[in-house]
């Protein structure tokens, strides 16, 4: 199973001077950070490395393939970050952690299955490969691949790999396969055209700045599949 972790040196340049000193510590449970917050801070992105193993699914078939449980299901508004930190000892003396990996856990209200042992109505911790940093003038959204947050409220299709027996600081939840790839938004059948998923912006897909034409060829298939 693929396990994504985001790189530590990426946070390293939040720290203007510090110490060749850094000091794994224990994993800290933070307090929740809302994308959708009302606050009036900038919010900023940045993409993480991932520390991926194989190759990416090509097809939709790939992608069921792999994925422990198929459901639709709505986010709830509940979400939690668990992230992890590293000690950092400062020039000053003075110690600071600093965040290395993270992901953000929010309920899924599940609506439909279409794989796997999970039933309509069920609720499961959704673990999504980003985490959130509170700055005192901005939030700063860390994500994974090309998986920005998403939308509380809203209906998507998972595909899913199942943690919920792992042990170690990330395990506990379900995970969207391969990042971007393990979800998909639901559409009104017939509401949506292939030709019109090829005009859609990377935002109105909950997607960062990467090229997306490898998820709409699957988005398309998935439409077709789960929603006409």
């Amino acid at each position: 199973m693929k396990k994504f972790l985001f790189s530590v040196l990426t946070f390293l340049f939040l720290l203007t001077s510090c110490a060749a000193n850094p000091k794994p510590s224990a994993p800290v449970k933070a307090n929740a950070i809302s994308v959708s917050s009302s606050a009036c801070k900038p919010v900023e992105y940045s993409q993480q490395q991932s520390d991926c193993i194989g190759t990416l699914p090509q097809t939709l078939q790939d992608v069921e393939d792999r994925s422990d449980c198929i459901v639709q299901g709505v986010l709830q508004d509940d979400a939690k970050p668990n992230i992890q930190y590293m000690e950092v000892t400062l020039s000053s003396g003075k110690e600071q952690q600093v965040p290395t990996f993270g992901t953000t856990v929010s309920t899924l209200k599940v609506t439909k299955t279409y794989k796997g042992n999970l039933k309509e109505g069920d609720t499961i911790p959704l673990g999504e490969e980003y985490f959130c940093i509170d700055y005192s003038d901005k939030k700063m959204v860390c994500y994974d691949g090309n998986y920005l947050p998403s939308k509380t409220g809203k209906e998507y299709l998972f595909f899913l790999v199942d943690r919920m027996s792992e042990t170690a600081w990330w395990g506990g939840d379900y995970l969207p396969l391969d990042c971007e790839l393990g979800r998909y938004p639901v559409v009104k059948q017939n509401s949506v055209r292939a030709q019109s998923i090829d005009s859609m912006s990377n935002e109105e897909l909950n997607l960062g700045k990467d090229d997306a034409a490898h998820y709409k060829s699957i988005y398309k298939e998935v439409i077709a599949k789960y929603m006409s």
